[in-house]
């Protein structure tokens, strides 16, 4: 995560969340009566044309609700100022994904939330958890709030007191994967 702007005076904190574990973090700070800047999209319709546009607003919501999902952070509430469409106290839900920029304003922050921000702007080390026995094998990526798996992999392997012959080497296809991970990461 990347602090833009810091004005504790103002209680204001303008943040960039660079992967779900930063919109974790996130969805952990935000509570009910804090007010969030950030983009959104709206289907607005123009004149009598049955047709929609999607126009992208910055939009300043009072939250009402957060939801962590697996590929955003929501928080939903009543705007807080009129817009050419949108009407204020309108409800209305900002999606934030990993490289939004959100600006978070607290009537007081609290020592805990400044600590855990702080923590998340940290450079965070990945690793790659390796877990097989004989047949099957995981390949997960460590996370700060846990892990994800990448893949699993289903080895040929000799059964036993059968003889198969020209069973694939399932070492060889773990370390294929491996290093496959490491070329991309």
């Amino acid at each position: 995560m990347r602090i833009l702007k810091k004005d504790m005076k103002h209680g204001k904190l303008v943040v960039q969340a660079q992967n779900l574990d930063d919109l974790w973090c996130l969805s952990q700070i935000v509570r009910k009566g804090d007010v969030v800047i950030g983009k959104t999209t709206r289907k607005v319709r123009m004149g009598s044309a049955e047709e929609a546009v999607k126009k992208q607003y910055v939009l300043s919501v009072v939250v009402e609700d957060v939801e962590f999902k697996e590929q955003s952070l929501r928080l939903s509430g009543k705007t807080t100022e009129a817009m050419e469409d949108i009407p204020k106290s309108s409800h209305h839900t900002i999606t934030t994904e990993p490289n939004d920029i959100l600006t978070i304003i607290k009537s007081s922050w609290q020592k805990y939330q400044l600590d855990r921000i702080d923590q998340a702007t940290q450079v965070q080390l990945s690793a790659l958890i390796v877990v097989f026995d004989r047949e099957l094998c995981v390949l997960a990526k460590l996370k700060s709030r846990g892990y994800e798996v990448i893949t699993e992999l289903k080895g040929k392997v000799r059964k036993k007191g059968y003889d198969t012959a020209n069973i694939a080497n399932f070492y060889k296809e773990i370390i294929a994967a491996i290093k496959d991970y490491d070329s991309r990461s």
